[in-house]
């Protein structure tokens, strides 16, 4: 139903930090009609050498509270869930110094009609800040504002903005995910700039931005143009999506591409591994840390930003990335193939035998390991005996039908008559 700490150093700079564990800290400087993209598929650039990749588990909040603490002239935030008391602590402190803060906000992030109203109340505590809803085109059935970045200093020489996966949560930050983002200078960060003020006032993004970003919608192009690049491929994926075209490049990869994901949480996503897994593609799941990352990373390029592997995602939502090339790619590079090493094997045959991701076997849920799966149909008496209270409830409709959402920490379950019909990790 939807798409559920340290300090940046120069570009040639890569820091490998190994704990008995295996944690790894890798610190490294390195609807349609809404928007419509240019009709010859635009080339996008990769961020310029000031870029730097920041990635989870590891640089924790940091990166972001010190990019707001440096926010001098105005500050841009396009949150689609936001609750970590660093980051509310950094704005309220760049409020109080006279700071303008404009923050955009997913109307109804993962259908919790409750969560934007309790966003509402706590940045209401911060000084200097006004906070608008995303325009109507990315509040429908299937199109969502769904991008996670922040600009300070928009309009000026110090224009400067962190862009990825990572929500404004704390899952986001204290080792629960993989994330990837990266923080620009230049015409990069001034494209965001672009972009959020265009949606701030709900006009229309243009063409210009897409030459230094990777957006939605409009984004399935440049997906395409990597995936057909010659050479290995590797790539992170929260959700094994519907865009055909996308899982068409995929297979055509064959065993040349490495698929890092959850265990596929629904027989549809078991059904579309299975094919890329029957194409050679090579596959491996992770249970912890949580793959929330959306990483493509070529030979010579790689890809991050908020961008799920669906329709939606990339044809629908509003949605932001980068490209990186350099010191920034082989920063991903070496990041994937640490967490590529701790993942266990996904086959068809292995799921069947009773694996996580198998349809005789319920998979672990991915939204966390220590809870075990939801299967469909389960009456409300059994989610409580196995995932314990909700947060809180809510009552809901989707497609005029009447439903009850019960919202966990990582997850939002719904019923229908008192049993499951669906589980949907944020996002």
């Amino acid at each position: 139903m939807f798409a559920h700490r340290s300090v940046l150093l120069s570009a040639s700079v890569l820091i490998l930090s190994l704990s008995g564990c295996g944690t790894q800290t890798i610190i490294a400087s390195a609807p349609h009609s809404a928007v419509t993209p240019a009709a010859t598929p635009l080339t996008v650039s990769p961020a310029p050498s000031a870029s730097a990749v920041i990635l989870e588990p590891g640089a924790g909040t940091a990166p972001w509270v010190s990019l707001i603490d440096h926010a001098h002239t105005g500050l841009d935030l396009n949150g689609y869930l936001i609750d970590n008391p660093a980051i509310l602590a950094a704005l309220r402190q760049a409020g109080q110094r006279g700071v303008p803060i404009h923050v955009l906000l997913a109307p109804n992030p993962y259908d919790d009609t409750a969560a934007v109203p309790a966003e509402r109340q706590v940045l209401a505590q911060v000084p200097d800040s006004t906070v608008r809803n995303a325009p109507t085109r990315f509040d429908q059935a299937y199109a969502f504002d769904h991008a996670k970045y922040l600009v300070i200093n928009p309009g000026t020489a110090q224009v400067t903005a962190i862009i990825g996966s990572p929500n404004f949560t704390d899952s986001a930050f204290d080792g629960t995910n993989l994330e990837a983002a990266a923080t620009v200078t230049g015409s990069t960060a001034q494209a965001a700039a672009q972009v959020f003020q265009a949606d701030w006032t709900d006009q229309s993004a243009g063409s210009a931005p897409r030459h230094q970003l990777v957006l939605s919608p409009g984004a399935a192009a440049t997906w395409l143009r990597l995936l057909q690049s010659a050479g290995p491929i590797e790539m992170t994926a929260e959700e094994i999506g519907d865009d055909s075209s996308v899982l068409a490049a995929m297979a055509a990869k064959g065993s040349a591409l490495h698929l890092l994901c959850p265990a596929p949480s629904n027989a549809a996503a078991q059904a579309r591994l299975a094919t890329l897994a029957a194409a050679g593609v090579q596959i491996r799941t992770l249970t912890a840390p949580y793959v929330h990352a959306k990483t493509l990373i070529t030979t010579q390029t790689a890809f991050l930003g908020s961008q799920n592997l669906s329709s939606v995602s990339l044809h629908d939502n509003r949605e932001m990335g980068v490209l990186v090339s350099g010191g920034d790619r082989a920063a991903l590079a070496t990041w994937f193939q640490h967490w590529w090493a701790q993942a266990t094997p996904w086959t068809p045959t292995t799921a069947s035998a009773g694996s996580p991701g198998s349809p005789t076997t319920p998979p672990t849920s991915p939204a966390s390991s220590a809870r075990p799966w939801l299967p469909q149909g389960a009456s409300m008496t059994t989610v409580r005996h196995l995932w314990g209270a909700p947060v809180r409830t809510y009552p809901t409709t989707y497609q005029g039908q009447a439903q009850t959402a019960w919202i966990y920490s990582t997850a939002t379950v719904y019923f229908v008559q008192q049993h499951v019909v669906d589980v949907s990790d944020q996002s």
